[in-house]
């Protein structure tokens, strides 16, 4: 059963939402650190044994941190030492010191200029890995203009606007670019070379590239100026808002499984009981609710009660949308694991999930449109049954 009171579950929604629209600090939870701020700032001199999150408009973390890193802000610096992974979703990231594991980024401008004990994915419009950023694994990038000057042991793959590649690769390398590929006079290509682009590539003479090299010409169709430039404009505007949307959503449904783990595993657990019967409820509270604001707005003395109510809807819709993503990520685990599994991974693949998936019209809408009425139905409901025992 929900067994949070009336009074709990409102104060818990108020407190989500406001924590969706502006985040408050937080103590440490269980054996990972979790920091959640307008600003976070670790200096130098600060020791982290055990994982990290962070959620924050800015982030300089320059402690040492044994174990991963997973982050969400506006703007981060990493220049402390991790001996595990790095996580982060930002606006601008740099990481300008030592990562022993492996690095995944999503930013819209990412530099990376320190060595990196493992793989490194990155998705961005801006993407410079500096000759300091030597990668032992793997490297996987795709973006707008992307530069690579740091040497990478294993394979490179890059999809970009236009690419620089001036360092050395011992796998194999491919690329595919839509204004074009430079080879600088460092570039080394231990393997095999194959790029697609709309011309050939422009190469150093210093450049040392393999004789197993193949080209590919793409074929892009000329556009006005006028067009180029409009189309450009607003696919950085529209990529802007749903970047800013994402990366808060993200942020949330991080923190709330981490914060508040107990309200996040009842409103999973009830939901999954009987998801359907949570959608139907999700749905009338969806058309009921307004109706009963009107209603008592209509009269003088429910005024204070349709506010109050209106107040309280609002919120619950915030915190169902946030929760929307928790449940995707839960069902994306019962799929994969046999298992619904409740864990930060997991809501940060099922809001990523949910909200790619509403890109899709129609089918894609009707998925997200559902697990949100499921979340709205649970929290609906037990908002609801707390009411009827406080009368």
């Amino acid at each position: 059963m929900f067994r949070l009171p009336l009074r709990s579950v409102g104060s818990g929604l108020i407190l989500l939402a406001c924590l969706a629209l502006s985040f408050t600090p937080f103590a440490s939870v269980q054996a990972a650190e979790v920091h959640v701020g307008e600003s976070v700032f670790q200096g130098p001199n600060e020791y982290v044994q055990g994982n990290q999150y962070v959620a924050a408009g800015q982030a300089t973390l320059s402690s040492r941190v044994q174990g991963d890193i997973v982050a969400a802000a506006g703007s981060v610096i990493v220049n402390g030492e991790i001996s595990g992974d790095l996580t982060i979703i930002g606006g601008s990231v740099d990481v300008l010191e030592r990562v022993q594991g492996d690095i995944r980024v999503v930013g819209g401008q990412v530099t990376i200029a320190s060595p990196v004990g493992g793989d490194v994915v990155v998705l961005g419009g801006t993407i410079n890995l500096r000759s300091g950023a030597v990668i032992a694994g793997d490297l996987i990038a795709v973006g707008g203009d992307i530069t690579v000057e740091g040497a990478v042991s294993g394979s490179a793959t890059i999809y970009g606007s236009a690419v620089l590649l001036d360092s050395l690769v011992g796998g194999a390398v491919s690329v595919r670019a839509g204004k074009g590929v430079t080879f600088g006079p460092n570039a080394v290509a231990m393997s095999s070379v194959s790029y697609r682009a709309p011309v050939m590539a422009a190469v150093d003479p210093a450049a040392k590239l393999s004789p197993d090299i193949e080209f590919t010409e793409l074929d892009i169709p000329a556009r006005s100026l006028g067009e180029t430039g409009a189309t450009a404009v607003f696919a950085a505007v529209a990529g802007a808002i749903f970047l800013v949307r994402l990366l808060a959503g993200l942020a949330t449904a991080i923190v709330l499984v981490l914060v508040f783990p107990g309200f996040t595993h009842e409103i999973v657990s009830e939901t999954y009981q009987s998801f359907w019967r949570s959608v139907g409820i999700g749905f009338v509270t969806l058309l009921v609710v307004p109706a009963a604001v009107v209603f008592f707005a209509a009269t003088i003395i429910g005024a204070f009660a349709a506010l109050i109510l209106g107040i309280l809807f609002v919120f619950m819709l915030i915190i169902a949308s946030i929760y929307s993503g928790i449940l995707f990520g839960s069902f994306i685990a019962k799929l994969v694991r046999k298992e619904y599994v409740i864990s930060w991974l997991w809501a940060l693949l099922g809001t990523l999930g949910i909200t790619l998936i509403s890109l899709v019209p129609f089918v894609g809408w009707l998925v997200g449109f559902m697990f949100f009425l499921a979340a709205l139905g649970t929290i609906g409901l037990g908002v609801y049954k707390r009411a009827l025992k406080g009368m």
